[in-house]
């Protein structure tokens, strides 16, 4: 049992790695020797989708690494986190404006903030910044239903905002945010945020860091996020990002190295690092110490107490981590009840002290996108198979360039630099660096993972 540890083999060097037969097919080991449970978690239960995303040319997979299987209330329910646009509600509070519905109603609120000096330092800096203006993670591209990144998945099909409907209409609305002065277009950083200036951001929906550290004027109330998605034109639905539900990632990769004399050893490990045991322990701990059960089976968490007790407590809860990440000597099989963690930013909200409106509009608004209340848009590189050698191959030779310009060509049009006048010269750009041919290699890929 091999773990590579950091940095992981790129795609290349495992294809080569395989064709030279280093490996063995971890699902002919589980085939051969599984005792049942990790040959019933590959062959019908959720690894099923781990072995798609992972086989090769022959048919076989060769490497584990951690398994994420995201649910929100059913575990057959597969959600992931949501990202979206979040606004200053405390701030919408004090201009008395509710949470913008419309496009004038969003840039009239950030006006607004300027205008009132509404961060109270005597400047009128109140921005709206984005963590990668650059990209189409901007959760402002989303309300035009435009995918998030170069590719995106919509609905199982390879999309680029390059070509959906209203990429231009996106433009011209960012134009006008920058030039009223109301949108910064360099990444979101650390002292704007602490300094309170940021009025919008795009980021998870339930995040609960960033208002802490916000430092607020004397006597304002304490600063938070509300999550909100609206509806840039009628006939084209907004689109909320929400992370693949079951994915394939870690840091660390497990083989079996090929002539190995414990393979059997290795299935009987994996029957076990699929089972509610190791899950048990990796995520809660030791019943009656780290964790107790209702009657209804739900667990809870122990808090950690003064004294020697309390000092254990703590030591296993930092321990039981290292079993499965950064350097990892197990992969593991990581499962989470979304819902769990909804109700946990609401009570954070409490507990930090914030009004009963606030971290609840956290959730009131990722329940909803649970819900599918809002047709989502989702990442395509944890949704697609493994490519093929010639996939790496072109992959690689038209990603670079196509991504540089790509980037270049959505700041200079946000900013006023290049002309939406000169569209059909642009398309000709991205077709010609291979835009089409990387959509189609990216279907592909998804048609083989379903």
């Amino acid at each position: 049992w091999v773990n590579t540890g950091q940095p992981m083999l790129d795609e290349r060097t495992r294809l080569a790695l395989i064709s030279q037969k280093r490996f063995y097919p971890i699902n002919k080991a589980v085939q051969e020797y599984s005792a049942g449970p990790a040959r019933e978690f590959y062959n019908n239960g959720i690894g099923k989708t781990y072995a798609k995303l992972t086989a090769v040319d022959d048919g076989n997979f060769y490497w584990i690494a951690q398994f994420n299987a995201t649910y929100f209330q059913n575990p057959s329910n597969f959600s992931g986190a949501s990202q979206s646009g979040m606004i200053r509600k405390d701030w919408l509070d004090a201009v008395k404006l509710g949470v913008p519905k419309t496009l004038d109603e969003f840039y009239n609120a950030l006006n607004a903030f300027r205008q009132s000096d509404v961060n109270g330092n005597g400047v009128r800096d109140e921005i709206a910044a984005l963590s990668n203006p650059e990209t189409f993670n901007t959760g402002i591209a989303q309300w035009f239903g435009l995918g998030t990144d170069l590719i995106s998945s919509i609905d199982d099909k390879a999309v680029s905002p390059w070509y959906q409907p209203h990429i231009r209409d996106y433009f011209t609305y960012m134009n006008r945010l920058y030039k009223a002065g109301l949108i910064q277009a360099t990444p979101i950083a650390g002292n704007d945020m602490a300094s309170n200036r940021i009025a919008y951001q795009n980021g998870w929906s339930a995040e609960t860091w960033d208002e802490p550290g916000i430092t607020v004027q004397s006597g304002a109330g304490k600063a938070y996020f509300a999550p909100f998605a609206l509806q840039a034109v009628q006939d084209t639905p907004l689109r909320v990002w929400l992370q693949e539900g079951l994915a394939a990632s870690g840091p660390a990769m497990h083989f079996i190295p090929a002539g190995s004399k414990h393979v059997e050893a290795v299935a009987k490990l994996l029957d076990y690092l699929v089972s509610d045991e190791y899950y048990t322990l990796t995520e809660l701990g030791i019943e009656g110490y780290t964790f107790t059960r209702a009657g209804n089976g739900s667990a809870s968490r122990l808090n950690e107490n003064p004294g020697a007790v309390g000092v254990d407590l703590g030591l296993v809860r930092s321990l039981l981590p290292a079993l499965w990440t950064n350097r990892s000597i197990f992969p593991r099989y990581d499962r989470k009840n979304m819902e769990d963690e909804n109700i946990q930013t609401a009570e954070a909200g409490k507990t930090l002290g914030y009004p009963t409106t606030g971290f609840q509009l956290k959730k009131d608004f990722v329940d909803a996108v649970y819900n599918k209340t809002y047709p989502i848009v989702q990442e395509i590189d944890a949704r697609v198979a493994f490519p093929t050698a010639k996939e790496v191959d072109r992959i690689a030779e038209i990603r670079p360039d196509l991504t540089t310009y790509s980037n270049e060509l959505v700041t200079s049009l946000i900013i006023g630099d290049k002309s939406l006048n000169n569209w059909n010269a642009y398309m000709a750009d991205l077709k010609r660096l291979g835009l089409d041919e990387l959509i189609g290699i990216y279907q592909a890929r998804l048609d083989r993972a379903r």
